[in-house]
């Protein structure tokens, strides 16, 4: 958990599956009574200092930011893969969804202040309007 390093290649679309498949199974087994929520948060990183994500810039010609270019990213793209991913698993299993990544009011002109530079955790501050998101919306 320490090494970072050795997190690379674990992907939602892959792995996580697998281990939500068995943990919700596992909870509806032991705990049927259990309230479980699926929630969903930006997983996106670019980088601040070049102003790049995937290698490509996302700022236009005159330095300011390109919201498209970061949209049509793959890192973007594979967001939102997984983003639907987890809200299949939710309904699936008929879980409740929190859709934190749609309710943060985060977007690629403020992200900077909820993110580290290439990072996909939140600051605190980010960390706060999840939780903040994550109290108001569970039942």
């Amino acid at each position: 958990w320490t090494n970072a390093d050795k997190w690379d290649g674990l992907y939602a679309n892959f792995d996580a599956y697998i281990w939500i498949k068995a943990a919700v199974e596992l909870l509806q087994r032991e705990i049927p009574t259990a309230k479980i929520f699926v929630w969903t948060l930006c997983t996106e990183a670019w980088n601040y200092a070049n102003n790049t994500i995937g290698g490509k810039s996302v700022l236009y010609p005159d330095g300011m930011l390109n919201v498209q270019a970061i949209y049509d990213s793959d890192e973007h793209k594979r967001m939102l893969q997984n983003l639907e991913g987890w809200e299949k698993v939710a309904k699936y299993y008929h879980l409740g969804f929190i859709p934190i990544s749609e309710m943060n009011s985060i977007s690629p002109a403020n992200h900077k202040y909820y993110y580290p530079s290439d990072d996909v955790h939140p600051t605190q501050e980010g960390y706060d309007r999840v939780a903040e998101i994550l109290a108001a919306n569970v039942y």
